[in-house]
């Protein structure tokens, strides 16, 4: 009995193995230690001979099914080896399984993900600068973090199952879609309701900044330019966001009261704005005639004519030649049902601009009000004669 004990060989003696005990410290400190290229070859040796095999991209990796076969065998076939076999066993079969094969896609697809969310966070960061916006703000913030994240993957390299990895297959191709639309849905809407709506500009950018001073009254006189050949043209709408580019660099009597008069000429409810820009530019020169006239057209549209009145009346004594005050007045009288004094107003618009339609036009619908029908006639055929001759 005595000689059989001396012939058995303890394995722990003989390894340099602390015998295994069941506490948490030894697992921990096994666990954390990183596994050799021998002790897993080793492993996977035992596990049934199973080697390194070459994939499509010529980078060796062990396959998930041989790891994990690895990894049984080695806890059972080895117990006198204790946790460390085990460890090694787990890091091969869990924490580098097969990662290494998806690198080189996941590579160009992060390398696309860092392209694209930059863009979009410039293009975001520009808009919110410009227009701002709770909605922007959530682009450009989200289109940050993204950027940042792919940067990160590129550089730091998962080389385990991550918890999107773990979705499924139609969770991660929704997530991925999401992503890539929500900043671009947002930028192009934005982009969308600028082209569109003439009562946002797409503004230009402030000099004042980076301090190149000069630059801003050369681009001014480029912006006034551009918008008085629209107005002349009849683009209105063209000519709202050159003016309202213009004023955003400086102040301008001119750029408010063109406004003022555009806005009453485009189709919309612009009156509001007509209002706007006809104050600010009173509030330069309190004795600006178009101005006036047409703070007092956008207050009889609103039909507003006891307001109306005293402004078009002013207009009319600052210059008495400039027409579209009597317009004016005109509109106002006949609003509050003094047709006599709308019509005396009238005759003085035919008088300045008796090559106008507008002009026999509201003195036709005034000589309606009064009952004088032959009058009436008289100037509608007038109107009929001068459009023919526009022609």
């Amino acid at each position: 009995m005595d000689s059989q004990k001396q012939n058995c060989i303890d394995p722990t003696e003989h390894s340099g193995v602390e015998p295994a005990v069941a506490t948490a410290e030894p697992v921990t400190k096994l666990v954390e230690k990183p596994p050799t290229a021998a002790s897993s070859m080793s492993v996977v040796k035992a596990a049934g001979e199973v080697g390194p095999s070459e994939d499509s991209v010529g980078q060796t990796h062990l396959s998930a099914s041989a790891s994990a076969s690895a990894f049984t065998s080695a806890t059972v076939a080895a117990p006198s080896s204790g946790y460390s076999s085990a460890s090694a066993a787990y890091n091969s079969a869990y924490l580098t399984v097969d990662r290494s094969a998806d690198w080189p896609k996941t590579r160009r697809r992060q390398i696309f993900n860092i392209i694209y969310f930059s863009i979009c966070a410039y293009l975001s960061l520009m808009f919110l600068n410009r227009f701002g916006g709770p909605l922007m703000a959530i682009s450009a913030a989200f289109s940050v973090v993204l950027f940042v994240a792919s940067s990160i993957y590129v550089v730091f390299h998962r080389s385990h199952v991550s918890v999107n990895d773990e979705l499924p297959d139609w969770s991660r191709k929704l997530l991925r879609t999401t992503a890539l639309l929500l900043p671009v849905a947002i930028i192009g809407g934005t982009a969308w309701v600028v082209d569109h709506d003439p009562t946002v500009a797409w503004p230009a950018p402030s000099h004042a900044a980076s301090g190149v001073v000069a630059a801003a009254p050369l681009e001014f006189n480029n912006e006034i330019a551009l918008a008085d050949k629209l107005y002349d043209d009849d683009d209105y709408d063209g000519a709202i966001v050159h003016y309202l580019n213009a004023v955003q660099l400086q102040p301008s009597e001119h750029a408010e009261e063109r406004l003022a008069d555009s806005y009453l000429r485009v189709d919309g409810d612009t009156e509001e704005m007509a209002l706007t820009h006809a104050d600010k530019a009173l509030a330069m020169n309190s004795k600006n005639v178009p101005a006036l006239s047409s703070k007092a057209w956008a207050l009889n549209t609103l039909e507003r004519y006891k307001e109306a009145l005293p402004i078009a009346t002013y207009a009319s004594t600052v210059d008495p030649t400039f027409g579209e005050s009597y317009a004016a007045i005109s509109n106002a009288q006949n609003g509050l049902g003094d047709h006599n004094a709308a019509l005396a107003a009238d005759n003085q618009h035919v008088r300045i601009h008796n090559d106008e339609t507008t002009a026999y036009s509201m003195r036709s619908d005034t000589y309606k009000a009064l009952g004088k029908e032959k009058e009436a006639k008289a100037d509608a055929d007038m109107v009929a004669k001068l459009e023919k001759n526009e022609q």
